[in-house]
């Protein structure tokens, strides 16, 4: 039954219009003066409480509960042990803690260890592997070497079976890397220098731990496709939220080597967003290839400190970007 254990109110009067379209009125007279902070009585709809809650329900059916405040503790209103609200969980409401599936990473170019766990000692847990409806009980830490979806739960020592979770694991190809020339901070790496070309792409939230941000500085970087390639198209993601300081680049050049020494310039390509648009976009600066490279430099210009209309005027803005493609 859910109670709501009374205090003393800091305000003389409140109005709540409730869900169900009723509206309860809390009165406390001289409340927010402080100078009377003890409970003396409480009445709804003026009818006494003896004790020190009051039910849900009766509280959704509307009506006026009231207040009377007093300099000196009531000694003897709702004083009795079984006239206070009791905080408990009953074993019928335990919950079953729902785990974790654990990973370096989501992407991965040969084989991944997984672990699942608990805040539950005595828990054990089981999974499923992609669409196969095996249930596996888990015994310890395993590898998985294809792309799939994991699929876990925990068992309490009764049986109780808490929320089933899932986790995307994607194999990508391997042989590529990434060297960087810039600095990534700390709290926007996205988990290294992989998530710049692992095939997974940041959404319109830089927060979600996909985009790998730099801050007041150009972005350059370097892929090494580990063979020659012929792409129609290369190119890279940037995001732009100006809200966070977050301006899309105002051009990018892209260049070409097979001996990751001596490049050619492929082109520069530059956008049309408007910089005071708080709308947040994705944006891919793409180039036309046609040729054959084995490393590929994509070097993005900063956009500067924030121009004075901005809410942060005068600091560093951002480049927050995630994925660089030859296709």
């Amino acid at each position: 039954l859910p109670l709501y254990s009374l205090g003393s109110p800091i305000f003389d009067e409140v109005e709540i219009k409730l869900e169900n379209g009723n509206t309860l009125f809390i009165k406390a007279p001289q409340g927010s003066e402080g100078e009377q902070p003890y409970v003396q009585t409480v009445s709804f709809n003026g009818v006494p409480i003896e004790h020190s809650y009051v039910e849900h329900s009766r509280l959704m059916a509307g009506g006026e509960l009231a207040f009377v405040l007093g300099k000196n503790p009531n000694m003897t209103w709702a004083a009795a042990p079984e006239l206070s609200a009791i905080t408990r969980i009953d074993s019928s409401l335990f919950i079953t803690p729902t785990p974790a599936i654990l990973a370096g990473s989501v992407t991965f170019t040969d084989k991944l260890e997984i672990s699942i766990s608990a805040a539950c000692s005595d828990c054990r847990y089981q999974y499923r592997r992609g669409d196969d409806a095996t249930v596996i009980d888990y015994q310890g830490p395993f590898s998985i070497d294809t792309s799939l979806r994991l699929t876990a739960w925990a068992l309490s020592p009764e049986g109780r079976k808490s929320r089933e979770i899932y986790q995307d694991f994607h194999k990508i190809r391997g042989g590529r890397s990434v060297k960087l020339a810039s600095a990534y901070a700390n709290q926007y790496s996205a988990g290294g220098e992989i998530a710049l070309i692992d095939y997974l792409r940041g959404s319109n939230n830089f927060r979600t731990g996909r985009w790998q941000g730099y801050e007041g500085q150009n972005f350059v970087a370097v892929v090494d496709f580990g063979e020659q390639v012929s792409p129609d198209t290369v190119g890279v993601g940037f995001l732009q939220d100006v809200g966070s300081w977050i301006f899309l680049p105002p051009r990018v050049t892209f260049s070409v080597s097979n001996d990751g020494k001596n490049y050619a310039k492929l082109g520069v390509v530059t956008h049309n967003l408007a910089d005071t648009d708080k709308t947040v976009v994705t944006h891919d600066f793409v180039q036309a290839a046609a040729t054959n490279f084995r490393y590929l430099k994509v070097e993005a210009e900063n956009y500067g400190i924030c121009p004075p209309w901005h809410q942060g005027a005068g600091g560093n803005s951002w480049l927050f970007v995630d994925e660089i493609w030859a296709r």
